[in-house]
């Protein structure tokens, strides 16, 4: 729409997506190894499905900002909360949805308040990703934002994409 802000738009190589799905199903086989219960109790394939999708998201920040994935801590299940990725030695978190439509960044009250939570969706197209834009921790817990707009009871920060600092380098 107008309102959105200037997104980027990447186009993953096949052979991201091969890395991707290999270390998604290493995180899975290591929770299951390690009794962990995915998050929000889900199913282990659909906790599976979410790592993916949330990697490849990944890929798409880290070739945006010209960095490398996987960075080395991503196959340390015990520094999975270190940052999804680190650009001049900021630790960045990324959050995405498979949905192109997708219209919500996602905050929670635990996020990290100095970081930057840059928002992923689909393109629609095969190995597309559109970078919609970013907004720090403390900026997303607004309590405008504040919503269980799902109707499931979990409330989160809901930040539309036309609030998001458009994706431009230097930031």
């Amino acid at each position: 729409t107008d309102t959105e802000p200037k997104k980027m738009k990447i186009t993953l190589e096949p052979s991201d997506v091969a890395v991707a799905c290999s270390i998604a199903t290493h995180h899975s086989l290591s929770s299951v190894l390690r009794d962990r219960t995915p998050k929000n109790k889900q199913s282990e394939v659909s906790s599976l499905d979410d790592r993916l999708v949330g990697y490849l998201a990944e890929i798409a920040v880290a070739r945006a900002l010209g960095v490398s994935w996987p960075q080395p801590h991503k196959l340390d299940f015990d520094r999975r909360h270190d940052g999804d990725l680190f650009f001049d030695g900021e630790a960045i978190e990324v959050r995405s949805s498979s949905n192109p439509n997708a219209g919500f960044l996602l905050g929670q009250p635990d996020d990290d308040d100095g970081r930057r939570y840059f928002f992923v969706r689909s393109s629609g197209s095969d190995f597309g990703y559109e970078v919609m834009g970013w907004m720090r921790g403390s900026d997303m817990k607004d309590m405008r934002y504040w919503a269980d707009k799902a109707g499931n009871g979990r409330f989160c920060y809901w930040v539309p994409v036309e609030d998001l600092v458009a994706f431009d380098l230097p930031f």
